[in-house]
């Protein structure tokens, strides 16, 4: 559980839970011109400021340092780690990367380290060797009867990262809609969210997706790897079923 502590007046007071603070604040009995420390945080906060995101801030923290991820190599597992830990092991494993399934809280399978775009690139993985590029776009979720835009980051010829992506779930299968200025008409897929990171970057395996969407994907991703224009007007709009 988080502790902090108050410094109002030269005075500090502590160590409170998040509840005992909010409590204070709700009942006046602390200033919003206050100051607010947790061992998590590099510098003294205004109350003020801490009251307007500290529920955001707690949930990007817990996600964090969460011990959720595991790997497997050589039918051996190893874990709990963070996501930062995580990256550290897999760099002492450099050399087997390709051998690596990885498993985190909410996944139905294990799955190849290659999937996890955002991984593979912080561990310094070259695009060439995992067909993979940046991309300008939305993903259009369904939900209920709306659809729910979140932005594109990467797509890859097996599935897209998005961001902002805190109100998915792993595990969750969804139902959308692709569309990007690279692409003249929209694609449509359902994919299975593999991944969500402390920053909201969440990795999508595609689970449909017909097959003229897919290769017009492997265009752009060449197109984009050679340097040549890689927009592309060749693939069907067909729905996903």
């Amino acid at each position: 559980m988080t502790k902090w502590f108050i410094m109002s007046e030269d005075e500090t007071t502590g160590p409170l839970s998040t509840e005992q603070v909010k409590s204070l604040h709700k009942n006046d009995l602390i200033k919003e011109s206050s100051l607010i420390w947790s061992r998590h945080l590099n510098e003294w906060k205004l109350l003020s400021e801490w009251i307007s995101n500290v529920d955001d801030d707690l949930s990007i923290n817990e996600i964090k340092n969460a011990k959720n991820w595991y790997f497997a190599l050589n039918q051996k597992k190893f874990g709990p780690y963070t996501r930062e830990a995580l990256i550290e092991h897999l760099v002492e494993h450099k050399e087997q990367l390709k051998n690596i399934l990885l498993w985190t809280k909410g996944m139905k399978n294990w799955n190849s380290l290659f999937d996890f775009l955002d991984i593979i690139d912080e561990l310094g993985i070259n695009a060439r060797q995992i067909p993979r590029a940046s991309i300008e776009g939305q993903l259009l979720i369904k939900s209920n009867n709306d659809k729910i835009p979140f932005p594109t980051s990467t797509i890859s010829e097996n599935g897209l990262g998005i961001l902002n992506a805190f109100g998915l779930q792993v595990g969750e299968e969804v139902q959308g809609e692709f569309i990007s200025p690279h692409f003249s008409n929209r694609i449509y897929l359902n994919a299975e969210v593999r991944y969500i990171d402390e920053h909201g970057f969440a990795g999508l395996m595609y689970t449909q997706i017909n097959m003229e969407a897919k290769q017009a994907i492997v265009n752009y991703i060449k197109g984009k790897l050679s340097g040549v224009s890689s927009d592309t007007n060749s693939h069907s709009n067909k729905k996903a079923a």
